[in-house]
């Protein structure tokens, strides 16, 4: 079964838990009974009618600040989306090649490693304008808040028609509606901004650990030393390899006899029973060459390769899977074992 990295990354958005690397940016915007012009009756000509008109105008100015700020989050959010599956899309590829081992400092594992640093870059400029967005919101906030008081306060003021008073209850539903609209969004435009410094903040960690792992070639950060020539950055942070797994029960079981075996949905369904037994369960996933058929054990870290991305894109951390290979003399065919303590 073939799949190209963005088909796994697409998988990942798709699947993973709340606890994972990813910017939930992908909220509905609540709905807005205060975006429409607000309509009043015909003028008084009184000064109360002036001041009607008047807060009309602060009103409806309102709202249309409030519709492009709801505009510019969905836009927000469309872009930060494509910015973390482009990162996830790096972080697969790399997770993959390094787990499998590789040369150090390999110019295009630094390659790839600069673009996530790009991405990361992009997500930084989302999470700017996402409190630029805040910003504006409170500000509005507070706009309507003042233009409330004045319009309690004008119900005061002499030489007013009933139109005029009717018109002032129109403004002080109006507002009241746009108060709480305005509120809503203010939560969901801060729910976002939290997100995505999560995101922001985990990944680099993420990348301070890639940085040693690209610098040597691998996971094994034993007596790490090398740091990749293109690249710049603070002093990474040391991350010991995850250990083989001591106890381990075999939880799924792929025959490559033909390539294109159809085992997602099976393994799927096994990964979600482990995870649900043990939300921090761990997996191992071993290709296994037939040895009698003398093949290299390439053969089986390609299929283990492939496993390691469908458990990526089934919600499993990348730290918390190791990959390994080897050869068995009983076997007739490539196979891949995922197992889990």
């Amino acid at each position: 079964m073939k799949k190209s990295f963005m088909v796994v990354v697409a998988l990942m958005l798709s699947s993973c838990s709340s606890d994972m690397l990813f910017p939930k940016t992908g909220n509905t915007i609540v709905t807005n009974p205060a975006s429409e012009k607000v309509v009043l009756s015909s003028k008084t000509g009184t000064i109360v009618g002036q001041r009607v008109t008047s807060y009309k105008n602060e009103l409806n100015s309102i709202r249309a600040s409030m519709n492009k700020v709801s505009t510019n989050l969905l836009k927000i959010r469309e872009s930060a989306l494509k910015t973390s599956q482009k990162y996830y899309e790096i972080i697969a590829e790399m997770e993959t090649k390094l787990s499998l081992g590789t040369t150090p400092s390999n110019p295009k594992m630094v390659a790839l490693y600069n673009n996530a640093q790009n991405a990361l870059q992009d997500s930084d400029v989302e999470f700017q304008s996402l409190n630029n967005l805040v910003a504006e919101v409170s500000a509005l906030g507070t706009q309507s808040g003042i233009l409330a008081q004045n319009i309690k306060a004008t119900y005061a003021v002499p030489g007013a028609l009933d139109a005029d008073h009717d018109n002032l209850r129109v403004l002080e539903n109006g507002t009241e509606q746009t108060a709480v609209s305005l509120k809503n969004l203010l939560n969901e435009i801060s729910a976002d901004t939290n997100a995505q410094k999560a995101f922001t903040d985990n990944a680099r960690l993420q990348l301070l650990r890639l940085n040693n792992a690209v610098a040597l070639g691998n996971f094994n950060f034993a007596g790490a030393t090398i740091a990749p020539t293109q690249i710049a950055h603070k002093e990474p942070v040391l991350r010991k390899p995850l250990p083989a797994p001591v106890t381990r029960s075999s939880l799924f079981k792929i025959n490559f006899a033909d390539e294109n075996v159809d085992y997602l949905a099976n393994l799927e369904s096994a990964v979600s029973n482990a995870l649900d037994i043990n939300p921090n369960a761990r997996f191992l996933v071993q290709g296994v060459n037939p040895a009698n058929k003398k093949l290299s054990t390439d053969e089986a870290k390609k299929y283990a390769a492939q496993v390691f991305a469908d458990l990526i894109s089934l919600g499993v951390e990348p730290q918390k899977i190791n990959l390994s290979a080897t050869q068995d003399s009983l076997l007739t065919s490539p196979q891949v074992f995922v197992y889990t303590k």
